[in-house]
């Protein structure tokens, strides 16, 4: 009883209290400090490296497009779209989005055949050939499967209709895309220089005066005109069509004429015309029934866009990516298609 009165006393004293209680604390802070001086490893990312003969091959490219060289800030673009084109094409990878993709099959089933040597083969014998030999980084499949993994990355799971304040609120943002260019509808008499030759000039002045002289109908003026590909009555023509018709000098100075008479000769790419305006409709901003259809369109675009931007940045988080050469990064000003992700 003595040794268990004694143990009881003991237990009972400050002192063991605090003993106590200062080695649990002691181990609380060693629990918390072991992993602050031991963190574990992160793992590994897998790595996109842009090397410096594909980054010439961008350049190279670019330069046979545009007929120029890029600008550093250019360069750096054609870094992020081949870094986002590898991780598009990845992750489709990753995701089988070749499996049962019957365009895709038919690709690598048409490759494999080309270097088999046996004609006998099946579709399916063929099928697995042409991925144990890697035919999926072809450029056709690949661009198949970029595709595929674009769409996957802009779509709503949950599309939310457009409503009308959504429309008016895009519109009044956006006015400036929705303006209604001006028109012009008329009838024109073409005389054709390859007819005329050196009397095309005088030609053309002697048959305005004939018609100033003779007022009629001008739909009845039209047998005086040369062949045109496009017609003798045109209508709605805006100055990008009338343009891309007959050029800039004849755009720009048809809607300067008056209406209701014989205007011209204006001349065109391929000759001359005399002119009369029909109707004139001024550049407008397009009211809201007008463009509704569009709006939508619009609205669910830039929906799009944003999912896909904010997609496609959660990914590039997922890799590490590089750019091989120093010389070629200073070159494109620095850039490491977003820098190490």
């Amino acid at each position: 009883m003595k040794r268990k009165s004694w143990a009881a006393r003991w237990l009972r004293a400050p002192a063991v209290h605090f003993l106590i209680l200062g080695c649990l604390i002691a181990g609380i802070d060693r629990a918390w400090q072991a992993p602050q001086r031991n963190p574990p490893e992160a793992p590994a990312r897998e790595q996109i490296v842009i090397t410096a003969n594909q980054l010439q091959q961008l350049i190279a490219a670019y330069k046979r497009r545009w007929n120029a060289s890029p600008s550093p800030l250019q360069i750096k673009g054609l870094i992020q779209d081949a870094v986002e084109a590898e991780l598009l094409y990845r992750e489709a990878r990753r995701l089988h989005l070749d499996y049962r993709d019957r365009a895709i099959r038919a690709r690598l089933v048409e490759k494999a055949r080309a270097v088999s040597s046996d004609p006998t083969m099946s579709e399916a014998a063929l099928y697995e050939q042409a991925l144990q030999l890697g035919f999926t980084d072809d450029v056709v499949v690949r661009r198949m499967l970029l595709q595929k993994m674009r769409l996957i990355l802009e779509e709503d799971p949950r599309p939310a209709a457009v409503t009308d304040q959504e429309i008016a609120e895009h519109l009044e943002r956006h006015a400036e895309r929705y303006v209604i260019p001006p028109s012009v509808s008329f009838i024109h008499i073409y005389l054709s220089e390859r007819i005329h030759g050196d009397k095309l000039h005088a030609d053309a002045f002697a048959l305005l005066a004939k018609l100033d002289a003779r007022p009629g109908p001008p739909r009845s003026a039209i047998r005086f005109s040369d062949p045109c590909i496009d017609g003798a009555q045109l209508s709605g023509l805006t100055p990008q069509r009338l343009t891309k018709l007959f050029g800039p000098d004849f755009a720009e100075r048809i809607f300067r004429l008056p209406i209701g008479k014989w205007s011209g000769p204006i001349p065109s790419l391929f000759g001359l015309h005399l002119v009369w305006i029909e109707q004139q409709q001024p550049r407008r901003t397009a009211a809201f029934a007008e463009v509704r259809a569009q709006v939508i369109d619009d609205i669910l675009q830039d929906r799009s866009d944003v999912r896909y931007a904010a997609r496609i940045e959660r990914l590039r988080a997922m890799y590490d990516v590089r750019v091989e050469d120093d010389a070629l990064k200073r070159t494109a000003g620095g850039a490491r298609a977003g820098g190490r992700s």
